[in-house]
């Protein structure tokens, strides 16, 4: 932020501020005068202000009234509190006063911990209170303060713990910097005590330099779990009231301290286990250099810093950091979650191999001058050609890099332009659309300006040279797959409406968008010269449309075991560059494929020819510097082209580790230029951004003690102790059986191939599954829930089945999922899991049957159908199902789940966005009531099962999408690198 744009913001800041809250609004609004980006800046700080009042910078020893502490303290100093002789004052704070005490009994001293008095009355502090206590003794950890009991005395409340000598490191570092290697191990027990909590499901949630102590052995205690948040499911029978995420009502005291907060923690979003490891990287920082990252003469000037700000690296402070090092802090202190260390046991084991590493003294730097933190942009994970040349980017002009070299003419030629890479973070209201299975971001011929496709239907246009987007077209549903004009004024895009698309352009100057033709699906799409434009759509070939609109043709034909995707006009507009997919079974519907066995291929659309060019490779791309661009396994590959010959030369190199791409659609997330620019999505540094979570019906939710991952179809067994889950991956997705109580997993399948679904039977012994392991061809097998034994194959099926195994009969003799048929699409069947094990069709229409559920009497079926034109949810008698047909939802719904008394039927709205609810009376005849919404929430849509309901009627295990707070898999960044050309033929060269 410039300086006079944070002087602008300080001022409206201060200007709201001292107005009555009431009044602020208004004044807010006329202040913003429209500006978005002026509004995100002050409203964050307002949020971080607020939440800092009651969050000073003492928050453990200083925040309770002071004029309070003497007389409270000193009236227990003296006492017999139980078997304890109270002897002096250690310290006071807000959620304890903490006196030196004798255990009579044992002859120890040990520190005594009392609610205050102010506090005593409070139901919601003593229930906290109490649970410090509880989360604590649950550690035992040499670097853990051991709590020994709770009690109680004349009315108050007490916590008996480990009496630490030595000092705090707080004290330690008013004295500078730590030695080095002292540091190290200082940091490497500091985490060793946190992962100890972890693995407790234990969140510190206020680790700081006040909270560790120094032993006079040289050893580290770390102290004060009070803050701490235990994650509980609700089938445990804890109420939310009893999880730490609430402060204390009506004390004015908060939880955690400014300085050491996560960026989560201040916008107070969800914090898991990867907040502590932000707090950690603030203390290691402080630690080895002195300095601490972000702190400020003021309290909001320091939450700001932490929000918005990268602190300087460690070589600004240290000679001779070791490069681990430096990179493992940097990724500590990342701003979003999901690209910190995701398990503190990495950081345990990477510090110490920073400390087997060590070969020479590492010496702190004397700097004058200013010692704050500068901004600088987010870059992704570096790869190896990345990792050569760390260049910043000074300066963008008119949208291009200017390269200032000074030309004398006594000089020899300039040198060749440099890489340079620049990190573009997506505002929280513009996130990218869904990955698959289109490409939804693009960069414009001259790489000035990037377009990228959002969630909530626009288009944005962001020039590089600003630094904001504007909005160049709005959709009534999605808009996907942008891709430029030659001369950059226009993008192309598809929008898709109530299950129809339509291919459409816009100017970039914005405008109403103009309709090109209609189209059934679109596999990436390429505007040529000459006014064409070539689409892919699958089994059906290639298409052109004129860019003024009209009739598409058929350009490229395909055989019946073809598809072919992202088309290209090569220069000339005589061949078209493709992916072509080929020898795939019958039973093969769109949108699966073994990518293994695609290939990028060259068509002449003189001859007919086709060339096969790279084969096990996904969308390819060309770009007048004569290089074919291309996707191997998540990496992004360049190799040389002739596009006269219409061959590649030389050897392939890669561009890009990690990149997003689709392993169902085969479509990568980049876009080049022609002017030697590269854009690309980088891959989250974790899985599949997801999180499991208990919701009741008042949509109050609980996460369970899971990390992020790519978790699908929840299934609660029969009894409510376990979680069936598939774990997708996309080389061997398995089903796992997690036990609410005991918090542990089971892995139930371990076939190399595709294992979806976790559908118990009755008894609970057993779950139902569909792989692709014997024939190649999906089919349901069953096998015992703890993992023992071989699976058993259920069916064989000429036709493709799945996506997921959907319901079982209450008596566990029937199982009822989904065939497609070439002509009907997906419809329902049944299998008979007696005797012979028959299928049979259940419900054949031409429109698609998905997520059926049978109800718990075994007498009604609900299911999804497009026979409207949207996915509704419709019931019908089973298995007589042809008797009666009764529509429960509108505008748009599926994925049905009956209630556990068979009375009230739930389904998720479209887009996932609300839990929906209707009654229903069974009986004499069956009616249903209006739909309702019971909750709203952020989760997680697509095929499959989504969410499954507890056998208490009142809780929901449902797959959540991780919000930005807490690290995710939603796409925040877009990278874009310029002249990757001259360094891929300085590597070519070089090798």
């Amino acid at each position: 932020m410039k300086p006079e744009r944070w002087e602008q913001v300080d001022q409206i800041l201060a200007a709201a501020l001292e107005r009555e809250e009431s009044k602020r609004p208004a004044f807010l609004e006329e202040a913003y005068a429209g500006d978005d980006a002026l509004r995100r800046e002050v409203d964050s700080l307002l949020v971080a202000y607020h939440r800092a009042e009651d969050l000073m910078e003492e928050p453990a020893l200083e925040v309770a009234a002071k004029g309070l502490a003497d007389e409270q303290v000193n009236s227990i100093v003296g006492r017999k509190v139980g078997s304890y002789n109270t002897l002096s004052v250690l310290g006071v704070g807000g959620m304890g006063e903490v006196v030196l005490a004798e255990d009579t009994t044992l002859g120890r001293k040990v520190a005594l911990k009392f609610l205050p008095r102010v506090m005593q009355n409070e139901p919601a502090a003593r229930k906290r209170f109490l649970r410090e206590a509880q989360s604590a003794a649950a550690l035992d950890h040499p670097f853990i303060c051991k709590i020994y009991e709770t009690g109680e005395s004349d009315d108050k409340l007490f916590i008996s713990m480990e009496y630490v000598r030595g000092e705090t490191l707080k004290e330690r570092l008013a004295k500078g910097a730590l030695p080095f290697k002292e540091a190290l191990q200082t940091a490497l027990e500091i985490a060793e005590a946190v992962e100890a909590a972890h693995k407790r499901s234990i969140v510190h949630r206020d680790l700081k330099p006040e909270n560790i102590m120094l032993t006079p052995d040289g050893h580290v205690k770390v102290m004060d779990f009070g803050l701490a948040k235990q994650l509980v499911s609700p089938m445990s029978g804890d109420s939310p009231d009893q999880t730490l995420t609430q402060g204390v009502s009506n004390t004015g005291i908060g939880l955690g301290t400014p300085a050491y907060m996560s960026p989560e923690q201040l916008r107070r979003k969800a914090v898991d286990t990867r907040s502590d490891v932000f707090s950690f990287g603030v203390v290691l920082y402080e630690m080895l250099t002195g300095v601490h990252p972000f702190k400020k003469d003021e309290l909001l000037a320091t939450a700001n810093s932490i929000l918005n700000d990268d602190p300087h690296p460690l070589s600004h402070y240290l000679s001779n950091v070791p490069p681990l090092l430096e990179h493992m802090v940097g990724k500590m202190l990342s701003k979003v979650p999901g690209r910190r260390y995701q398990l503190i046991h990495e950081i345990v084991t990477d510090l110490s191999e920073v400390m087997d590493s060590l070969s020479g003294p590492v010496e702190v730097l004397k700097h004058p001058g200013s010692v704050s933190a500068i901004r600088v942009p987010v870059h992704a994970a570096q790869t190896p050609w990345k990792r050569m040349v760390t260049v910043a980017l000074f300066a963008l002009a008119a949208g291009a890099v200017v390269t200032l070299i000074a030309v004398r003419v006594s000089r020899p030629p300039p040198a060749p332009l440099s890489l340079t890479q620049l990190s573009i973070v997506l505002p929280s209201d513009q996130q990218l659309n869904s990955v698959p299975p289109l490409p939804h971001v693009a960069l414009s011929p001259d790489g000035r300006r990037v377009v990228y496709a959002s969630t909530n239907g626009r288009l944005y246009l962001r020039p590089l040279d600003r630094l904001e987007a504007t909005t160049i077209a709005e959709v009534q549903g999605e808009a996907g797959a942008p891709f430029f004009s030659p001369d950059g004024l226009w993008v192309g895009f598809v929008e898709r409406f109530e299950g129809k698309r339509k291919l459409k352009k816009v100017a970039v100057s914005g405008g109403p968008p103009v309709t090109l033709c209609d189209i059934s699906r679109l596999y990436g799409a390429s505007w040529g010269a000459g006014g064409r434009i070539v689409f892919g759509q699958g089994p059906l070939g290639i298409f052109q449309v004129s860019a003024n609109g009209g009739r598409k043709e058929l350009l490229i034909p395909v055989s019946d075991r073809e598809e072919a995707r992202q088309p290209q006009l090569l220069p000339g507009g005589k061949a078209v560059l493709f992916m072509l997919c080929t020898d795939f079974p019958p039973h093969e519907s769109p949108g699966n494929r073994n990518w293994d066995d695609a290939r990028i291929v060259v068509q002449s659309l003189v001859t007919g020819e086709r060339k096969v060019l790279v084969d096990g490779v996904v969308d390819a791309r060309y770009v007048p510097s004569g290089h074919l661009i291309y996707v191997r396994g998540g990496t992004l590959v360049a190799q040389e082209f002739d596009s006269s010959k219409l061959k590649v030369t030389g050897e392939p190199a890669p561009l890009v580790e990690g990149i997003v791409w689709s392993t169902r659609y085969g479509a990568a997330q980049y876009g080049l230029s022609q002017a030697g620019s590269l854009l690309y999505l980088p891959a989250p540094s974790t899985e599949p951004g997801r999180r499991l979570a208990w919701v009741n019906r008042n949509g109050e939710e609980e996460l369970l003690p899971l990390p992020p991952g790519p978790y699908l179809g929840p299934k609660i067994s029969p009894d409510g102790s376990r979680l069936g889950i598939t774990i997708e991956d996309p080389d061997n997705s398995d089903v796992w059986s997690y036990d609410l109580r005991r918090q542990t997993m089971t892995r139930i399948t371990v076939d190399p191939a595709r294992d979806l679904g976790a559908l118990w039977t009755p008894d609970g012994q057993r779950v139902v599954f569909l792989s692709e392991r014997d024939r190649g061809a999906p089919d349901f097998y069953w096998k015992a829930a703890d993992g023992s034994g071989q699976a058993e194959r259920l069916s064989t099926s000429a036709r493709r089945m799945g996506p997921w195994p959907w319901s079982l009969s209450p008596d566990g003799k029937q199982l009822v999922y989904s065939q497609f048929d070439p002509q009907t699409s997906w419809d329902l069947w049944v299998l008979s899991l007696e005797g012979e094990r028959r299928s049979r069709p259940l419900i054949q229409t031409r429109f698609g049957e998905y997520g059926a559920a049978v109800s718990p009497d075994g007498r009604w079926l609900a299911y999804a159908s497009n026979e409207s034109g949207n996915y509704e949810v419709y019931v019908r008698p089973f298995p007589d199902v042809e008797k009666a047909k009764i529509r429960i939802s509108r505008e748009g719904r599926r994925a049905p789940v009956w209630g556990p008394d068979g009375r009230e039927l739930f389904y998720l709205s479209r887009g996932g966005t609300a839990m929906m609810v209707v009654r229903v009376e069974p009986e004499p005849v069956f009616t249903a009531g209006i739909p309702e919404v019971l909750f709203t929430g952020n989760f997680q849509f697509g095929a499959g099962r989504l969410y499954d309901i507890a056998p208490d009627g009142q809780h929901f295990v449902i797959v959540k999408k991780v919000d930005l707070g807490e690290g995710a898999d939603t796409p925040t960044e877009l990278v874009v690198v310029l002249n990757w050309i001259e360094e891929f033929k300085r590597l070519q060269r070089r090798n």
